[in-house]
């Protein structure tokens, strides 16, 4: 609404540009993708940083209209520009993920890691490529390592795929990642 109205008064196009990008952001709060999508084209096209526009677009591409290909060059590009590069990473790997990469996905998310080690998330998406590629044991210590740090969705992987995991043997591995 307040977007809308602002269109009313807004004459420059810096101004009608910033107000696109607010309206895409609510509208992809308010899980409208492809409204958002066009309502951060719109921004670009009035000049809108193209960085925050391209962050965007890359994210509903990966996230939320399954558009990997597109998404996947997307993150390419920012990471290239050394934008928001824990998340970039992440979005990368993602993409890589559902794209049936999972060695680049592994290296994607272990790139995202660097940034922030402590992203249980990142762990427990790491681990479902890991698995994917029959490496349990180390899937299972990302399972392990992604609870630790607070991703409770890694609980009910762990229970499932992980209960010969918790051997004395698989405990001796000092470097697993």
């Amino acid at each position: 609404y307040f977007a809308n109205r602002g269109f009313e008064f807004a004459k420059q196009r810096q101004d009608k540009a910033y107000l696109h990008f607010l309206k895409g952001l609510s509208l992809k709060g308010l899980k409208n993708h492809k409204t958002a999508y066009a309502e951060f084209e719109n921004a670009a096209a009035l000049g809108f940083h193209k960085d925050s526009v391209a962050f965007q677009l890359a994210e509903l591409n990966a996230f939320s209209l399954d558009n990997f290909q597109q998404g996947l060059r997307q993150f390419d590009a920012l990471i290239v520009k050394e934008m928001k590069l824990e998340d970039t990473w992440f979005g990368k790997a993602w993409c890589q993920q559902h794209l049936g990469d999972h060695n680049s996905a592994i290296d994607s998310y272990d790139q995202s890691l660097s940034f922030n080690p402590d992203n249980g998330m990142t762990y427990y998406y790491k681990a479902l490529s890991q698995l994917m590629l029959k490496d349990s044991v180390v899937a299972c210590h990302n399972f392990t390592l992604s609870y630790e740090l607070g991703y409770e969705r890694a609980l009910r992987r762990i229970d499932y795929h992980c209960v010969d995991w918790y051997s004395e043997e698989a405990h001796t591995i000092t470097e697993i990642n």
